[in-house]
Parts: structure tokens; C-alpha cells; sequence
């Protein structure tokens, strides 16, 4: 497993983008505990990445696909402090359901529990602007998420409050926008035809991932849009004030 982590430049984007499911995460942040040079160039990358964001117009699309670095500049020090915050992630993660991907780190406006929760804390609030965050593929996942569209369309119905809803999907969160595999192409056509106000997006780099460790090419319903990054449209939302709730 060490070798294939350490000699995958897209493995490892795809960790420091928050885009591996919870399986290849946990190998992964095992695997740097392990391997004090792999947890130097993670740390490095993530520097390198989050000093490329930062410098970037607010309106820019993003789209980074950093290079790891060739030397290293940052000394043992950075290291060691990159295992300790691998520790605690996974001190952390085993708290979470297995099945979850890490969720957006930095965080500037709030994750709800679901959409009941998020109308009580915002009922003052005159637009409701709201990110579900599919991560999953099962029939439970796909259930809540329906669930929780149905809830807001018809808050938004009974109360005449504006909405805006986005699911963006990335991860096995995929398969639920999967052309031709996905049990709910027809709950995905009826919102998308009757209401404006929910957009269905999937994540571009996640269905590469997917595509190449499977062959055949994966394609999304058409009523989907396509975005280079599920993780950093999200990010992009929360700093434009969108509540989060993750599926």
C-alpha cells in the first residue's frame, strides 16, 4: 500500500482536496504515521496549495492540481508536526461514521444535522442558501437526501421564502448521479424540471478517480452539472454564506 500512496501524485491531491472516500483516507493518514518523508511532502503539498488558493482573485474558478514538490525546504520540525495532526484526524475520524469522507475543513458558516435544524436557526433570515453534501451511495444516503429536498421545497412553498439548493456530490457520492446505474434518475428529473432552485453538480475529479479505477467511463445524469472540484465549490459556498448539511 506505502508504495502506491507515496508514488501517486493524484492519490495524494485527491487527500488534500478532501476527495478519497473514508477507507483510502485512513490508509493514508496510517500510511504517513509510518513514513516520515510521505508526511513531509503531505504537509508540504497542502502549504503549497493553500498559499496558491489564497492568492487567488475571490471570483476565480479554481482549479489546482499542485505538483509535488522536488526538495525539501521546510526541515524535520514540519514533520513531526504533520504526524501529530495525523494522529489527531484519526483520533477524530473514529468517531465519525466509517463511511463518511472528511468534510470541509475551515469552515465559515455552519453544518446542520438537517434541514429542520438549519430552518429553525436561520427563520429570521429572509433567503435560505443550503449545500447538501453527498458523500454516499447507499439507499439510506439516497433516501435522507431526497428527504431533506422534499422538506425545504415545501417550506419554501407553504412560507413563499426564497431558496437555493445545491447537492454536490463527490466521492461514491457519485453513484447517485450515475447515468444508467443510479435507482433515482426519475426523483432527479422531476426536481430538476419542476424547480429552478435546486442544481444537482458533480464532483469532475472524483468521476476521473472513479473512471480510472474502474475502466469504463463514468457519465452523469444530464440533468447534473459538472464542477472541476466538489470539495472546493463547497468551500467557495460557505464563504458566500451557504449553510452546509452533509448526506
Amino acid at each position: 500500500m506505502k508504495e502506491r500512496v507515496t508514488n501517486s501524485n493524484e492519490m495524494l491531491n485527491a487527500f488534500i482536496d478532501d476527495e478519497l472516500d473514508e477507507a483510502e483516507r485512513q490508509e493514508l493518514l496510517t500510511a504517513q504515521v509510518e513514513d516520515q518523508e510521505l508526511a513531509e511532502t503531505v504537509c508540504e503539498l497542502r502549504i503549497i496549495k493553500d498559499m496558491v488558493r489564497s492568492a487567488r482573485p475571490k471570483d476565480e474558478s479554481l482549479n489546482i492540481n499542485a505538483r509535488l514538490p522536488r526538495q525539501r525546504y521546510f526541515g524535520k520540525w514540519l514533520a513531526a508536526a504533520s504526524i501529530a495532526m495525523i494522529l489527531v484526524s484519526i483520533l477524530m475520524g473514529t468517531a465519525l461514521d466509517n463511511n463518511t469522507e472528511t468534510i470541509i475543513s475551515q469552515q465559515t458558516t455552519d453544518t446542520y444535522n438537517d434541514v429542520s435544524e438549519l430552518i429553525v436557526a436561520q427563520k429570521e433570515s429572509p433567503k435560505l442558501k443550503l449545500v447538501l453534501h453527498l458523500t454516499r451511495a447507499n439507499d439510506k444516503a439516497a433516501m435522507r437526501l431526497f428527504e431533506q429536498i422534499d422538506e425545504l421545497l415545501e417550506y419554501s412553498k407553504t412560507k413563499n421564502r426564497y431558496i437555493h439548493v445545491q447537492v454536490i456530490a463527490s466521492g461514491q457520492g457519485i453513484r447517485i448521479l450515475q447515468q444508467g446505474e443510479t435507482a433515482y434518475q426519475d426523483s432527479i428529473k422531476r426536481i430538476s424540471t419542476e424547480y429552478d432552485s435546486v442544481d444537482f453538480v458533480a464532483c469532475q475529479r472524483s468521476i476521473s478517480r472513479l473512471t480510472m479505477r474502474e475502466q469504463p467511463v463514468i457519465r452523469v445524469v444530464p440533468e447534473a452539472l459538472v464542477t472541476t472540484s466538489g470539495p472546493e465549490l463547497i468551500k467557495r459556498r460557505q464563504k458566500q454564506g451557504w449553510a452546509t448539511i452533509v448526506i
